[in-house]
């Protein structure tokens, strides 16, 4: 069934950052739906993505600030959403 997209769903001083980040990731726009294990498993895989990219172990520790900043310049932000 999943739960229902909204407009304010892409507030990212409401909503999680990494939310919204997989939203626009996703395409996912106002009227859409979305799935939690499909959110934890983006996570995971952008987690992973990064680690990959940074040369990190899979068991290392790593700075989340550096992981926003990261996931930012690879999905976007939220200049996409002048759309809605």
């Amino acid at each position: 069934m999943g739960t229902l997209v909204t407009k304010d769903d892409f507030d990212t001083d409401s909503r999680n950052p990494r939310f919204v980040a997989y939203l626009i990731a996703k395409g996912l726009k106002p009227g859409d739906t979305w799935e939690s294990y499909e959110f934890m498993i983006w996570c995971n895989e952008i987690v992973r993505d990064y680690r990959l990219a940074k040369g990190l172990a899979e068991d290392a520790r790593y700075d989340q600030e550096d992981l926003s900043e990261w996931i930012e310049k690879k999905v976007g932000n939220n200049e996409q959403l002048s759309l809605f």
